[in-house]
């Protein structure tokens, strides 16, 4: 179908909020027992016997102009990206391995990472060769050869459910001003069967980076002493935007770019995220910034995303990063594999011949 590009132009006068990397990982090798079947606590079964039907998708062209609009702002919506089909199938297999949850109290109705590891439908729409999810980072990475796919986030809202009430960004929010341009890009793809405005709710609440100094100059409340931002800054609860989504439509947006969920006022919402990222840059980048010596607000995010059976190995998490990680894995692995310009066939015959262990998923045993 036709798409058209959004890019969310907020004029205001103030500017970006983060809290440090909020999810941290207290995990060791020795904490998950690999041969131990487990069911996690929100997964209904294993396995729904589903495939993902023939889709043969487009990757859209981004305008140079564009290009330079997501650098500044760190967002833009495209829409229709995806047909309503392929999300309708995405739908059900969520509906069919999950049980979701609608009490009011709780933050999501279910929270699933790197489902593309255990069912069958979202690893083979991760790894379509067809996908426009790495062809479109690929455009906003100066310089990007390959990309590669991790820290994929299945969620859910019902009605009144508030997802992150935070504001949060997926790197420290006190980097020097200079150090932008991370080679990774954030998607968020709802999952939906009707639109996303402000009065369903439902959202991302977003907040542009190009008022980041804005925010610093002239709003000195909303940062903690040492330099990062509050997640209860009421300067861009106030000023920040949600954009409207329609099915099919996606959401890219920088790691360093402020966001959190906009409450479900009505009806429900699934959604999908994940990060994209050029391997060969995003370590360099993330050496430059340890090498400044910035000191961690929480202790370091150990990150461990994937075990291979075959070989034994914990992989680490190499696609969501904070300033203050150590020890991170620096090769490539079909733990987080290439989605640009095409999946690699032995990646995609080690995941489909199930060698990838999720350790947030069914097949594992989780400290919780």
């Amino acid at each position: 179908g036709s798409w058209q590009f959004e890019l969310m132009s907020i004029l205001v006068k103030f500017g970006i909020w983060a809290v440090p990397l909020g999810v941290v990982l207290a995990f060791l090798p020795l904490l998950f027992q690999v041969d131990f079947d487990s069911i996690d606590f929100d997964y209904v079964q294993e396995s729904c016997n589903r495939s993902l039907g023939s889709y043969k998708l487009q990757c859209p062209n981004i305008s140079s102009d564009l290009q330079q609009l997501y650098r500044s702002h760190g967002v833009v919506v495209l829409r229709q990206v995806l047909p309503a089909e392929l999300i309708e199938e995405l739908i059900g297999e969520v509906l069919c391995r999950f049980r979701p949850k609608a009490e009011k109290s709780r933050s999501w109705a279910l929270f699933a990472r790197n489902v593309w590891m255990d069912s069958e439908v979202f690893g083979r729409f991760a790894l379509h060769p067809d996908s426009p999810l790495g062809c479109l980072a690929a455009q906003l990475i100066p310089g990007a050869q390959t990309i590669r796919y991790g820290h994929e986030e299945l969620n859910m809202l019902m009605e009144e459910q508030n997802g992150t009430d935070a504001w949060q960004t997926h790197l420290e929010s006190n980097l020097p001003e200079n150090l932008t341009g991370v080679p990774l890009v954030r998607f968020f793809l709802p999952l939906i069967r009707q639109n996303l405005s402000n009065v369903t709710g439902g959202s991302e609440s977003v907040f542009p980076l190009n008022h980041f100094a804005r925010l610093r100059k002239y709003y000195p409340p909303c940062f903690d002493d040492d330099g990062g931002l509050k997640g209860t800054c009421l300067a861009m609860t106030n000023l920040a935007v949600a954009p409207a989504l329609a099915p099919g439509d996606l959401l890219l947006y920088s790691p360093l770019m402020p966001h959190r969920t906009q409450r479900m006022l009505s009806g429900s919402r699934m959604g999908l995220s994940g990060s994209l990222y050029e391997p060969s840059l995003l370590i360099p980048w993330l050496a430059a910034v340890k090498s400044l010596d910035i000191e961690a607000t929480e202790p370091p995010d150990m990150g461990l995303a994937c075990w291979k059976k075959k070989t034994k190995e914990w992989h680490g998490n190499l696609n969501w990063q904070s300033a203050g990680t150590h020890d991170i894995s620096n090769g490539t692995t079909a733990c987080f594999p290439q989605v640009y310009p095409r999946p690699q066939e032995n990646e995609m015959a080690t995941r489909f011949s199930n060698d990838l262990l999720n350790p947030y998923g069914p097949q594992s045993v989780k400290l919780r």
